[in-house]
């Protein structure tokens, strides 16, 4: 049985849906700003946290580029991921960069799930998911301000 179906499709379903805990800021008191110590504190952990996940974004992905990894540890943590970069983001460039990296994640998942599908290992369903998530990822690049090449 595939990882997919023993976990029942889940993680995958929440993050089809965009759903993470923590994505959402939290405010303060009604109206309270955050003091520049607090303000420092935020940052830090959002840089540490980004960090951490691209570290485990580079596990994940060579265990499951390898047969090892499920398709839904993989499209969890680079959607993870991507929150994580957009939440430090600060230029157009930068939500734009970190949606191509995820959007280029997810064409390498489906190339993969493309493959096991075709030499039988998977069943067509886990390989249509893996699609819905490239789609996903695509629309979120070019509403961040991706491009696609021009055709010649």
């Amino acid at each position: 049985m595939s990882e997919f179906l023993r976990c029942g499709g889940i993680g995958l379903a929440l993050l089809l849906a965009g759903a993470s805990a923590g994505a959402a800021p939290v405010p303060g008191e009604a109206g309270k700003a955050l003091d520049a110590a607090t303000q420092a504190q935020i940052k830090a952990l959002l840089v540490e946290r980004r960090d951490v996940l691209r570290k485990g974004m580079k596990g994940i992905e060579t265990a499951f580029l390898a047969g090892r990894g499920a398709l839904t540890e993989m499209g969890k943590t680079s959607r993870l991921l991507l929150e994580a970069e957009l939440a430090l983001a600060e230029k157009g460039e930068q939500r734009i960069g970190a949606h191509r990296a995820h959007f280029d994640s997810m064409k390498k998942m489906e190339h993969v799930m493309k493959g096991r599908h075709e030499a039988g290992a998977i069943p067509l369903g886990e390989y249509q998911l893996a699609r819905a998530a490239r789609i996903e990822a695509e629309i979120g690049w070019l509403r961040a301000g991706g491009k696609r090449k021009k055709e010649k």
